[in-house]
């Protein structure tokens, strides 16, 4: 195996000193009067697998394509290794670039498709060959090459334009829904075998989604854009558990809001009350934001807080139930609860209620 393909140690930001660290200092991308991406300004580490995750028309993809070279800014700069690259021609920056239709040359072969890269850059046939081979071992493809794309499964050709990506060990490795046309279950095993790949070859990754559950389960950090604005920065956890506003907490994962204010020490909410958390100000006003797994059912009679209400539609989840509670005190509730082996699920029509806690619930101000 080429020494640079070799493995470069356990996951993690120390071991990967094959990446490149990027910034984004102050980008703005306007199409006429229309701004679809505003200050945008960040600081990627070397090695570190970043998504830019949010709806259509958030910017995530226009953030991409300005440091791909496919687009030009309209205000700001880009830094690879601390270095401008906002005037190198795509060619000239020494990324890869995996997307979601492959681009794959239907008169090639698999090795010759994995190859281009390296024919590009003047690389000996027999060397390029060579090389090719290895990134398709690296993919799960070895023995693979002779074939052409069309005697491909969509996700065998998926891990070819990954290999292609790869193959002249690319310090910045950029991937813009690689795997939407894939389906579930082989969606799962490519993002396996994504963080895989980049933990060999030590590259930074900037990964391009709307999926939340891909963001969730990729990435180091996570970026949440909306209307060409970065939301939050974080890691996956502190997303999930902390979202810093209700946008953030709506697209990442489901989320229940109950109205509540603070007064006289006690935080009143949904016809409840309870003791207010510390780091909530005296007058302060706003949204309790609780997950479906934040509620569980309570069997006895006395817990606080709780909500009552009747169990609507459930959703059977092999390990967990899905359910809508119906409540007097805060309308719709969505309820998350693990399957228990023997025990009793929710039934639709049945009177419930429902304990939480606020330890697990985040305050949004407004």
């Amino acid at each position: 195996m080429h020494p640079s393909l070799a493995h470069r140690g356990a996951k993690g930001l120390q071991a990967s000193s094959g990446g490149a660290p990027i910034s984004f200092a102050g980008i703005t991308k306007r199409y006429g009067p229309v701004e679809v991406l505003r200050e945008f300004s960040l600081d990627i580490v070397g090695g570190e697998f970043v998504t830019f995750l949010g709806p259509s028309g958030s910017g995530k993809t226009t953030a991409l394509n300005i440091l791909a070279g496919f687009i030009e800014p309209s205000a700001g700069d880009v830094l690879i290794d601390g270095v401008s690259i906002t005037r190198l021609p795509t060619e000239k920056r020494n990324v890869g670039m995996v997307f979601q239709s492959y681009s794959l040359f239907p008169h090639m072969d698999v090795r010759d498709n994995v190859a281009f890269p390296l024919r590009m850059r003047g690389v000996p046939k027999a060397e390029r060959h060579a090389r090719a081979e290895q990134a398709l071992a690296m993919v799960r493809l070895a023995g693979y090459g002779g074939r052409k794309p069309h005697e491909l499964s969509g996700g065998q050709r998926q891990r070819v334009a990954c290999a292609r990506a790869i193959v002249f060990e690319p310090r910045v490795l950029l991937m813009d829904e690689p795997l939407g046309a894939l389906d579930l279950k082989l969606r799962e095993a490519m993002q396996d075998e994504i963080k895989e790949v980049q933990r060999r070859i030590g590259c930074t990754v900037i990964y391009v989604t709307h999926d939340q559950g891909e963001a969730l389960a990729m990435s180091d950090r996570i970026v949440v854009m909306s209307e060409g604005r970065i939301e939050q920065i974080g890691t996956p956890a502190a997303v999930y558990d902390s979202p810093s506003n209700a946008f953030v907490a709506q697209f990442v994962g489901e989320t229940n809001f109950l109205p509540a204010e603070l007064a006289g020490g006690r935080l009143a909410f949904a016809g409840a009350d309870a003791p207010a958390p510390a780091r909530l100000p005296e007058g302060w006003r706003g949204r309790v934001a609780l997950r479906p797994e934040h509620f569980t059912r309570v069997l006895e009679a006395g817990a606080t807080p709780a909500l009552a209400g009747r169990i609507g539609d459930v959703a059977f989840h092999g390990g967990s139930y899905r359910y809508v509670v119906e409540t007097e005190q805060a309308g719709r509730v969505i309820v998350q609860e693990q399957r228990r082996h023997g025990g009793d699920g929710p039934v639709a029509g049945a009177p419930v209620t429902l304990g939480f806690s606020l330890e697990r619930a985040a305050f949004l101000d407004g």
